[in-house]
């Protein structure tokens, strides 16, 4: 079972279900307690978490691009690399001249 692809996954879920019931019993308690110790990290409300989302997604963004950029060099650059070795020349020479 150990072998599986699908036993760390349902593992990770089979905790988090009942993670979740013990979290929202918790809030359920305590929930004005939270507002007051940290009032600017909770009273941001649905405009700070639509704000703190767009940045995550602009950020996830930005990386994306990034590694396709690095990506698309690495590739050019081995392109080009193959293209001006001897075989490669001497090859596309041989073909221009029969």
């Amino acid at each position: 079972m150990r072998r599986s692809f699908l036993f760390v996954p349902s593992l990770i879920v089979a905790a988090s279900i009942p993670l979740s019931a013990v979290l929202i019993l918790a809030e359920a308690t305590v929930s004005g307690k939270w507002m007051a110790y940290w009032p600017r990290l909770f009273s941001l409300g649905a405009e700070g978490a639509l704000g703190m989302l767009f940045t995550i997604a602009g950020s996830m963004m930005i990386v994306m691009f990034a590694i396709g950029g690095m990506r698309a060099l690495i590739v050019f650059i081995h392109c080009i690399m193959s293209s001006i070795q001897a075989s490669s020349i001497i090859a596309s020479v041989a073909d221009e001249t029969m």
